[in-house]
């Protein structure tokens, strides 16, 4: 705004131009109008050869006129965060990992009653089938291995929701591990089956212990189909679990990726009074491209900007949080800034100061207020 004291305006200079920056209303707790920036535009202008001199300069003129903006990209500084996980998330959780419990007693009594036929023959499928029983006991330890252990972690007092889903995740590759340990134990049993049919007696026992096995190794596939099933929607309830925020960089600036640049032009007319007998009236016309910046709100492709968000601030101590404003994002998945959004651009003449420096020489200096809007809000 032009200031008002007698030293600023001595020569009683007439500005036309200035725009009274009070009418305009910007809502504080929209983010996605807080988009402006100012622009100083100081120049010295000198008088044509065919016009007089200066005696006093009488009045200037000035308009902004925005020709082009486009957006881009920009660095930008953020950090991540690990959020806690809520009492429903640890609870679901827990009670999906505990469907992964199983009994494999039932298919190691089945596979051993194999083996314990009378007169069967010592073949490659007798070994395969003990080795694969082999496999699914390791897996089956493994299985319980993890699952005590996410349980252990489960169980703090607090807990980042990153680790469910990664407790989660672990005790789904175990369940996948017993899974292919299972199938490959079929597959035994019927190529023993498979082989041995022929010999008398020997062929219909192991037939029978074999639909056993099958039955016993069911009852567990399913189990083990449920806790998956569980497990992914537990999976799918936690969602994402950080958080970035955006930081200043090392100059103090809070980039937000986004930079809006601004091309316009700068119309100008200055009118004196010439050092003349008759003291006539004379002007002087100009044109100033301009290039400027804004930098507009943070707005990342499929992201939710929340406000209050409580996060862990130091991983070390899960208990410990604070709140903040960010996004929450995948980290395997980097932000991507928004660079398809379309803004209307305005340019204001916020003063106007001018004095000649000598008959000839004038100098003036332009402060331009620019103000951005998303063009789904502009009026």
């Amino acid at each position: 705004m032009s200031c008002n004291n007698s030293g600023c305006n001595a020569n009683n200079l007439k500005r036309f131009g200035s725009y009274d920056l009070s009418r305009i209303k910007l809502n504080g707790a929209d983010r996605t109008q807080l988009n402006w920036n100012e622009l100083s535009v100081p120049e010295i202008m000198t008088v044509p050869d065919a016009k007089p001199d200066i005696e006093q300069l009488d009045q200037v003129y000035a308009d902004a006129e925005i020709k082009c903006a486009k957006l881009i990209e920009t660095p930008y500084a953020y950090k991540t965060y690990e959020r806690p996980a809520t009492a429903l998330e640890v609870t679901t959780a827990i009670n999906a990992i505990n469907l992964a419990v199983v009994n494999i007693t039932p298919i190691i009594n089945a596979v051993d009653a194999i083996l314990a036929i009378p007169a069967l023959p010592a073949i490659p499928q007798v070994t395969a089938l003990e080795a694969a029983l082999t496999a699914v006991t390791n897996a089956a330890t493994n299985l319980t291995t993890v699952i005590t252990n996410a349980l252990d972690l489960l169980g703090a007092n607090c807990v980042a929701a990153s680790l469910v889903v990664s407790l989660l995740n672990e005790v789904n590759v175990a369940v996948k591990l017993l899974q292919t340990a299972l199938n490959a134990l079929i597959a035994a049993a019927n190529a023993l089956a498979s082989a041995v049919s022929s010999i008398p007696v020997v062929g219909p026992a192991v037939a029978a212990a074999v639909t056993a096995l099958l039955t016993a190794v069911n009852v567990v596939v399913q189990a083990l189909l449920d806790s998956v099933t569980a497990i992914l929607n537990a999976i799918t309830l936690v969602g994402n679990t950080s958080y970035f925020a955006l930081i200043p960089n090392e100059e103090g600036t809070c980039l937000t990726g986004r930079k809006l640049i601004v091309e316009g032009v700068l119309k100008q007319k200055v009118v004196y009074t010439g050092l003349v007998e008759s003291q006539s009236v004379h002007s002087t016309h100009n044109e100033i491209p301009f290039t400027a910046y804004i930098i507009p709100y943070a707005n990342f492709e499929g992201l939710n900007y929340e406000e209050n968000v409580t996060v862990i601030a130091d991983p070390a101590n899960p208990c410990e949080t604070i709140t903040i404003n960010s996004f929450a994002y995948d980290p395997a998945n980097p932000p991507v800034v928004n660079l398809c959004e379309e803004f209307c651009v305005s340019g204001y003449v916020e003063d106007i100061f001018a004095y000649a420096m000598d008959g000839r020489t004038i100098f003036k200096n332009i402060t331009l207020f620019l103000l951005a809007k998303p063009s789904a809000v502009c009026e």
